[in-house]
């Protein structure tokens, strides 16, 4: 069930015209923009996961960069709801909360929320 949520994931929000790397698997000297992913699959049917994506950019223009690709993505998953269908049932992904602006140094970040549920197939 986990790498069919995984792989779900992946395979949507490689759509982007940027590269999405787990957020503990950044490769070092990775070129900006890219999108960071947090992903807390749930474990049982029942109980509510989480995603967490942030996009990074590094430029002179790198605010409104960050804000762009957020909109690419919010276009691929809307926060009012998404509906992904995995090897072993669906999952959907429904907005959290309001986008966060970041800072880490010279990165400047924007962050969404999705909470994440499993449907498996019967």
């Amino acid at each position: 069930m986990l790498s069919h949520i995984f792989s779900a994931l992946t395979d949507h929000l490689s759509r982007l015209t940027i590269p999405v790397y787990q957020a503990d698997c950044v490769p070092e000297g990775a070129a900006f923009p890219y999108v960071t992913a947090e992903i807390a699959a749930p474990l049982t049917p029942v109980s509510a996961g989480s995603l967490t994506l942030t996009v990074w950019s590094r430029s002179s223009s790198a605010h409104t960069e960050r804000l762009a690709k957020l909109d690419a993505l919010h276009r691929l998953l809307p926060p009012r709801g998404a509906w992904l269908t995995v090897e072993t049932g669906a999952i959907t992904l429904t907005g959290d909360g309001p986008v966060r602006c970041l800072q880490d140094g010279v990165l400047l970040g924007a962050q969404s929320r999705w909470t994440l549920r499993f449907f498996p197939s019967t």
